[in-house]
C-alpha cells in the first residue's frame, strides 16, 4: 500500500484553478467539461478532470471532486492515499448545498442521469448512483457503494450494512427485520458485530488474553486464532440466517454474499482452507472483496440490481 500511495502521488494533478466564466464565485480546475444549460450557484468548487452533462444544477458551496478518504497504516501511523480518479455527473442531475462528491481512487465516482442529491449529503470515492435516484439531506454513502436506479433514500441515512433487493436499498433503520449486525445476538449473548467485525475480534482477544494486538495479521499469528475464527463463523452463520429469512419473506433468492472492508481484505489473503469455512453453498456463494471500501459486511446482493 505504501508503494501504491507513492505511485499515485506522482500522478496527482497540480494544475491551477480559475473562476468559471459567467458564474459568480464558482471555482473550477483544469480539464473540466461542462454541458449546456447548467446552473452553478456561488461557492461551488469543481475539481480537475470532472465531467458534467447538460441541465445540471449545483447549489451553493457544494464540492465536486474532492480527494477521497483513503488511508493506510505504516508503523501504526495513518498515511494518505492520493486519489487520481475523477467525477462524472450525467444529464439532469441536481446537487444540494454543502454536499460533497469525492473523486475516485483510480476509476470515477459516477452520478447517473436525473439523480437528485439534497443538501449536506456526502458521496464518497468510487460510488455509483443510478438514474432517477433521490437522496435526502444528511445522508452518507460509503466508498465504492453501488446504488441502483429509481431508489429513494431518506434523510440521515448511512449506507453501510445494507441489502439491495430489486434495485432498492433496504434501510435497516426503518425495517426491524432483518436486524442490524450489532442488534442481532447469538446464543453466547453477544452481538454479531462483536465477533465478526475486525475491531470486535481484536478487542475480544486483547481483553481475554491481556494482549495488545492491533491488526488482523497479528491476530492470525496468535495461538488463539482458531477460537477467534470459530466465533466469527458462528456470528456469520447467524447473520446469514437473519438475511435469508428476509429474502424468503420477499420470495427472492440470494445471488451472492459479499464480505468487504477490512475483514474481506484480510480473508482474501488467507489460505483456501480458511476461506472455505465461510462458504455457504447451500445459501449462496460468498465473495471476499479486494476493495476494503465496500461497505457490505455480509450484505446480500440480488441479481436484478
Amino acid at each position: 500500500m505504501h508503494s501504491l500511495s507513492n505511485l499515485l502521488d506522482n500522478y496527482q494533478v497540480t494544475s491551477p484553478y480559475s473562476n468559471l466564466n459567467n458564474h459568480y464565485n464558482v471555482t473550477i480546475g483544469s480539464n473540466v467539461t461542462i454541458g449546456n444549460n447548467c446552473t452553478f450557484y456561488p461557492g461551488v468548487f469543481i475539481n480537475h478532470n470532472t465531467t458534467i452533462g447538460n441541465n445540471v444544477i449545483i447549489h451553493p458551496n457544494a464540492v465536486i471532486g474532492s480527494d477521497g478518504f483513503g488511508l493506510y497504516k505504516n508503523n501504526n501511523i495513518w498515511n494518505k492515499i492520493p486519489h487520481i480518479g475523477s467525477v462524472t455527473i450525467e444529464d439532469d442531475v441536481e446537487i444540494g448545498s454543502n454536499s460533497t462528491v469525492d473523486r475516485g481512487l483510480i476509476d470515477n465516482t459516477i452520478l447517473k442521469k436525473s439523480c437528485k442529491i439534497d443538501n449536506l449529503v456526502h458521496i464518497a470515492h468510487n460510488v455509483v448512483i443510478g438514474s432517477n435516484t433521490a437522496i435526502a439531506a444528511c445522508s452518507g454513502i460509503a466508498g465504492s457503494t453501488y446504488i441502483g436506479n429509481n431508489c429513494t433514500i431518506g434523510g440521515g441515512t448511512g449506507i453501510a450494512d445494507g441489502i439491495l433487493l430489486d434495485s432498492k436499498i433496504i434501510n435497516l433503520s426503518n425495517d426491524k427485520n432483518p436486524k442490524k449486525s450489532w442488534e442481532l445476538r447469538i446464543p453466547q449473548g453477544v452481538n454479531v458485530e462483536s465477533y465478526l467485525s475486525p475491531g470486535g475480534m481484536l478487542n475480544n482477544h486483547n481483553l481475554k488474553y491481556k494482549t495488545k494486538i492491533t491488526s488482523l495479521k497479528e491476530l492470525s499469528a496468535s495461538q488463539y486464532f482458531e477460537e477467534t475464527l470459530s466465533n466469527a463463523i458462528t456470528a456469520f452463520d447467524y447473520l446469514l440466517l437473519d438475511r435469508l429469512k428476509f429474502f424468503q419473506r420477499h420470495k427472492k433468492e440470494i445471488e451472492k454474499i459479499v464480505i468487504g472492508q477490512r475483514l474481506g481484505q484480510f480473508l482474501n489473503e488467507q489460505p483456501k482452507s480458511i476461506k472455505d469455512l465461510f462458504q455457504k453453498d447451500n445459501i449462496a456463494p460468498v465473495e471476499f472483496s479486494f476493495q476494503r471500501e465496500i461497505a457490505a459486511l455480509g450484505a446480500a446482493w440480488k441479481k436484478s440490481c
